[in-house]
């Protein structure tokens, strides 16, 4: 069984390669081309090589990599969204840094800026979220959120991140 179905005119055509590629197999005595192939059935090359392409068996990722050992195919398969080490470790250096600067700021300053751009493991939270939580007002917030943004921007505390801006 094919994991795609294949149309049933390409069915009949990779039977009729399949034919024909045997016959021309037995009276040449060796495998054809495809240029033989596709001259013997009027067709194009490349419709024989897309009709063979869709024959081909399925592989499963879940399949040993070798048989009789532990390890899958899927193991080898890259994943493209995955960080690399690079990115790990510039993630991990970026963390600590905004930890180092954020820790020059007031206990408050330092909480509301990390709420708000959801800093850690934490989902970003609005101003008027963050205010519910301090029992304050969303103004407030903004207020100081803004005050340690700038706190931030003065030079003696912008060499903790100076090193990751472009």
């Amino acid at each position: 069984s094919r994991i795609v179905r294949v149309p049933l005119s390409r069915a009949g055509t990779l039977h009729r390669i399949g034919k024909r590629s045997s016959a021309l197999t037995q009276e040449l005595g060796r495998e054809p081309t495809l240029e033989e192939i596709a001259e013997e059935l009027e067709l194009s090359e490349e419709e024989i090589k897309h009709t063979l392409a869709m024959a081909q068996t399925h592989l499963s990722l879940d399949a040993p990599h070798v048989p009789g050992e532990d390890g899958q195919l899927l193991d080898y398969v890259c994943d493209q969204f995955a960080a690399g080490p690079d990115e790990d470790l510039y993630t991990e250096a970026l963390g600590r840094s905004i930890d180092d600067a954020l820790g020059t700021l007031n206990e408050r300053e330092a909480k509301v800026l990390r709420l708000y751009f959801g800093l850690g493991d934490t989902e970003p939270l609005t101003l008027e979220q963050i205010g519910e939580r301090f029992g304050i007002t969303r103004e407030r917030v903004r207020q100081i959120k803004e005050r340690a943004l700038s706190r931030l921007r003065h030079q003696s505390r912008a060499r903790f991140l100076e090193t990751f801006l472009p």
